[in-house]
């Protein structure tokens, strides 16, 4: 299941279209003086958004500092506009996605839901004969074989040992 989704993701980042950028500007030309050398001169260049959130942030301090109406009304038509523009070519990057990659990281999803919903049972199992809480302790104890399947981590390991005891306590008293 992975291996399809990596093979068609790699196939897919070989030609995806890039990130959205939306323009932001123009940054003037810039001259740097220091005594002893030759001045160094900065061209004028465009710069661009790489993210919704800085046309947000952008916005708001924008209108913060905005003195009157028709200036919050000017800048909020100019950062309305880059927010639809970021919002086109996003959508736009979504489509580019071929049909069998969302398909692929789909299933990867389900799978990956399925493995951890099955992590969860074996880490919850409350064996309810002895035959079952010694096959739990010894899944639990395996050594040459970890990392195979699941592996419980430390916490998720005291809980199966509890559930463990806890049956014992219930088997024996019996």
């Amino acid at each position: 299941m992975g291996a399809i989704e990596d093979r068609l993701s790699l196939a897919y980042n070989r030609t995806k279209p890039g990130e959205p950028k939306v323009y932001g500007g123009r940054n003037g030309a810039s001259r740097i003086m220091r005594d002893g050398h030759d001045d160094v001169v900065i061209e004028a260049y465009d710069w661009f958004y790489t993210s919704r959130d800085s046309i947000e942030k952008d916005r708001a301090r924008h209108l913060e500092a905005a003195t009157s109406d028709d200036v919050r009304a000017e800048v909020e038509q100019c950062f309305t506009a880059r927010l639809t523009d970021w919002d086109r070519q996003e959508r736009a990057c979504r489509r580019a996605i071929p049909k069998a990659l969302r398909e692929a990281k789909r299933n990867l999803k389900r799978a990956h839901k399925a493995w951890t919903k099955a992590e969860l049972a074996i880490i919850n199992f409350r064996p309810t004969c002895q035959q079952d809480a010694i096959d739990l302790l010894v899944y639990a104890g395996r050594d040459e074989a970890r990392g195979v399947f699941f592996t419980p981590d430390d916490a998720e390991l005291k809980h199966l040992m509890r559930n463990v005891a806890v049956a014992l306590v219930t088997l024996t008293a019996n």
